[in-house]
């Protein structure tokens, strides 16, 4: 924790895992909910869904351990830091730093007899068929394979985009990893040492500002939807059905000191 560039402080990386994936959970709404605009959005969301979803099992398998950050790469983040002369730990998210390139090496991956083995796997797998896609469409829309605009290189790739059903059962699988983890941990009595306790924890706890408190998804949900109280009560309902509040209490109380009602916020 002295060295603010060392990314590697558990506590700091499940924090970040867990808004990571709020954002990802957030996305996914919009795509099960058919508020999708046109094929560009509905890439760049599908994208941005199995980003954060690979990022967050990054962030929880504390054997992949970041490089301690350089200093020119390090100075990238220092100019949005609130005080640039004394930056502490909060100031810089974990997530800021993974790239495109280091989820695709997969060298962040679960090992196979892990809770989470299986469910690292399928998320790179379809992320890889995803991410080819996301950047044909942002930078080079009409590269073409042969030498008429039908045989545009885009075309074929977005036949291969993973579906909102596959990103959907993606997200269970991992949630269900989780739920594993948890019951194994508390089944070896280390329930309150879990990353898999604090980790599902954190997705309820709700973080107060000039204006209200809430939770990061829908403070997220609600910077994107201002003024718009339908989107944000589908967007909490999505949420709830998809994490299995009622689920997820029933294994390891949810509720502490500043959890009063999981799913409320």
């Amino acid at each position: 924790m002295r060295d603010i560039t060392d990314f590697n402080d558990a506590a700091h990386r499940i924090e970040s895992a867990s808004a990571v994936f709020q954002k990802g959970i957030y996305h996914l709404f919009i795509l099960r909910t058919n508020r999708v605009v046109d094929i560009y959005e509905k890439v760049l969301r599908v994208y941005q869904c199995l980003f954060s979803l690979c990022s967050t099992q990054l962030l929880l398998n504390m054997n992949y351990r970041f490089p301690r950050s350089s200093e020119p790469k390090f100075n990238k983040f220092r100019k949005h830091c609130v005080n640039q002369n004394e930056i502490t730990r909060k100031d810089i998210d974990p997530a800021a730093i993974i790239e495109h390139n280091d989820l695709n090496k997969g060298n962040w991956q679960f090992p196979k007899n892990h809770k989470l083995g299986h469910s690292s796997q399928q998320t790179l797998r379809l992320y890889k068929r995803a991410l080819n896609t996301r950047h044909n469409t942002i930078y080079r829309p009409f590269l073409l394979d042969n030498s008429y605009w039908e045989n545009c290189t885009l075309s074929n790739l977005i036949i291969d985009l993973p579906k909102e059903q596959e990103i959907e059962d993606s997200f269970r699988q991992f949630l269900e990893g989780m739920i594993q983890w948890l019951q194994l941990d508390i089944k070896n009595g280390d329930e309150d040492d879990s990353y898999a306790q604090d980790f599902l924890q954190k997705l309820f706890f709700p973080y107060t500002d000039e204006k209200r408190t809430e939770t990061i998804y829908i403070k997220y949900a609600r910077m994107l939807n201002p003024d718009n109280e339908d989107i944000i009560n589908l967007a909490k309902e999505y949420r709830n059905n998809l994490l299995e509040v009622n689920k997820l209490t029933s294994i390891s109380s949810l509720y502490y000191q500043e959890i009063s009602h999981p799913g409320e916020l």
